[in-house]
């Protein structure tokens, strides 16, 4: 009937080839965070999720360092089930990089999904999909990408709910410098 664990990864340089890393409550409790930190993060085919299949919400991703590299893999909240998903939060002193990849934050009840921020000096992000959805009539969290340089090249971008009558997030884009979009 109690939550998950927290589960905190902390190293100098950390790097996660393939994987999979989860913390995931199946009763009344809620999921526990994940924490990836560091001063340089390579994050390959990881899946680094939270979820819940309870009455209990997912539990937040949090992901920070000076530099994070991304090269496919999934990371964020999986549906849940009851409750909303949790957040993903990927925060960097200098650059968030991805080349693929999977960020999510997704529900499958009527409570809305999490939010899914990424801020750093230079985000650069390639063939990325970043989704917070709501599937069962909740609300859509918010995608904020905020960056002194933000480069987005094939990006899919979405914040949306299956519930025409519920209002969807919305995705926002800040950028005090260069702000260049591919597509």
């Amino acid at each position: 009937t109690g939550g998950s664990g927290d589960v905190d990864l902390s190293a100098t340089d950390l790097v996660i080839d393939v994987g999979l890393i989860s913390s995931t409550s199946v009763g009344d409790g809620d999921g526990g965070t994940i924490r990836l930190s560091g001063r340089n993060l390579e994050l390959g085919g990881a899946n680094v999720i939270t979820s819940s299949f309870g009455a209990g919400a997912a539990g937040n991703v949090i992901i920070d360092g000076d530099t994070i590299a991304i090269s496919g893999g999934s990371f964020g909240a999986t549906p849940g089930t009851r409750q909303q998903s949790g957040e993903l939060a990927i925060t960097a002193s200098t650059s968030i990089e991805a080349d693929g990849g999977f960020l999510s934050a997704i529900s499958a009840s009527p409570t809305s999904s999490g939010q899914i921020t990424l801020r750093a000096p230079l985000i650069f992000l390639s063939q990325t999909n970043i989704n917070s959805a709501a599937i069962d009539g909740g609300l859509a969290g918010q995608i904020t990408l905020e960056a002194d340089q933000l480069l987005l090249d094939r990006v899919f971008l979405v914040s949306d709910s299956d519930d025409g009558s519920a209002a969807t997030g919305f995705v926002r884009l800040k950028s005090t410098g260069d702000l260049i979009i591919f597509q």
